[in-house]
């Protein structure tokens, strides 16, 4: 972030709120940066005074949580489109957007307004299972807001609550998938001492310096957190390119036909020793782990060597989809037909989940599987804002493809809605 003024150094205001000033009350509990309160002092003589103290408010945090990543406090409601305002009233261009999960800016107006409608209340409050009871609009919103954007080739979604949970579900939609082509497969209470057959020798392959989230079984996908790691896989380099790119070709090409090289060898390795590697997991820009970029031509190839080898090809967008390299789905840079099996997305998506084919779609009830409640409210609107400002070019996907949903259903609206839940879920 940068700083575009200090109010004591002077200078142009250039953020939209203008800074705080006058004094603070004494009264206030916490005010700024430091949470105020009084010391009473006993003199020698008998007599005391009341001294005011501050302590900055990360002080009072380590009882409650760990702060070592705390950067400063925040004043959201002064927040506004780019810039972010912190307690002591510092307006900055906010180029980091809360790990890339602010679409539009904050406090968008129309955003705002979407929340604060009482007709939306209900999905907040009484925060729906939308797997086995979701609301009535829910489809006609699903198919308006995910499907409206998804990318293209995939007919089916699934919601989730998070980045981390959604790699998490769709790497067991991929282990699924891969046990269902096998022949019968045992679950049930075998899973849970991860044992086989309940919980057989799978795993998938992620690429060091990738990360596809925090929860226990994907951690191991960062390389940072072998310790906490429950689910071991193959992990070859990911190219480490030079730049300028125009100055080094010869060398980067070398460096992503070894990387490349070395992802084949691992899955023909770890296939041969019983632990099938059913998947490969990557992301189209490695963001957690460095801002990390590969030539389109490797994902390419990287995409034919799954197939050879019967694979799924997990890409995962939570940090790159929703339009931050030029489109709405980084993967479409590379120009393929059928870029992926299944897409996972969250922040700027402002809900969790994975765009997947309908292989990947289980055909019985899976224990632990989780459904995001922002998509039932929040998502429709969002998107049709941004169509509403010629931000997304396919303007009239929406109500075409609505239609296209409810077209087959005639009557009952009721199977109207059983049939998008069919053809989405």
């Amino acid at each position: 972030m940068s700083l575009l003024k200090d109010k004591k150094r002077g200078g142009e205001e250039k953020c939209p709120h203008p800074k705080k000033s006058g004094l603070f009350s004494l009264t206030s509990s916490v005010h700024k940066s430091y949470h105020i309160g009084f010391v009473r002092r006993v003199m020698c003589n008998g007599t005391s005074e009341d001294s005011l103290f501050s302590v900055p408010l990360e002080h009072l945090c380590p009882p409650l949580q760990s702060v070592v990543q705390v950067n400063f406090f925040c004043d959201y409601e002064e927040s506004k489109g780019n810039y972010l305002v912190d307690v002591d009233g510092n307006c900055m261009l906010d180029v980091y957007t809360q790990i890339t999960s602010i679409p539009i800016g904050y406090n968008h107006p129309a955003l705002t307004k979407v929340m604060t409608d009482p007709k939306n209340m209900g999905t907040f409050v009484n925060r729906p299972a939308l797997g086995m009871m979701p609301p009535e609009q829910f489809f006609e919103k699903l198919v308006n807001g995910l499907m409206a954007v998804g990318p293209k080739g995939f007919s089916r979604v699934q919601t989730m609550a998070c980045g981390s949970c959604s790699n998490e579900n769709a790497n067991k939609a991929i282990f699924i998938w891969y046990r269902v082509r096998a022949g019968p497969w045992i679950s049930g209470v075998l899973l849970f001492f991860f044992q086989v057959p309940g919980c057989p020798d799978l795993t998938l392959l992620s690429f060091m310096g990738g990360f596809h989230g925090r929860t226990l079984g994907h951690c191991n996908a960062l390389l940072f957190s072998q310790t906490c790691s429950l689910l071991t896989g193959p992990s070859p380099p990911f190219p480490q390119l030079r730049y300028p790119l125009d100055q080094f070709e010869r060398e980067n090409a070398q460096e992503e036909a070894c990387c490349l090289e070395e992802a084949e060898d691992l899955i023909v390795k770890w296939n041969q020793k019983g632990r099938h590697v059913v998947g490969v997991v990557i992301e189209p820009i490695q963001a957690e782990g460095g801002d990390n970029h590969a030539s389109f031509d490797f994902y390419r190839k990287l995409r034919g060597i799954t197939k050879k080898h019967g694979c799924a090809f997990l890409v995962n967008e939570v940090q790159t989809g929703g339009g931050s390299t030029g489109k709405f789905w980084a993967h479409k840079h590379w120009g393929l037909d059928d870029p992926a099996d299944i897409v996972s997305f969250s922040k700027k998506m402002l809900t969790g989940g994975y765009y997947q084919k309908d292989g990947f779609q289980p055909d019985k009830v899976v224990a632990g599987s989780m459904c995001g409640t922002f998509i039932s409210t929040f998502l429709p609107y969002f998107l049709s804002l941004l169509l509403s400002s010629s931000l997304l070019s396919s303007s009239s996907s929406s109500p075409s493809l609505l239609s296209s949903f409810f077209s087959s259903s005639s009557g009952s609206s009721t199977r109207g809605l059983e049939t998008t839940l069919r053809t989405c879920c």
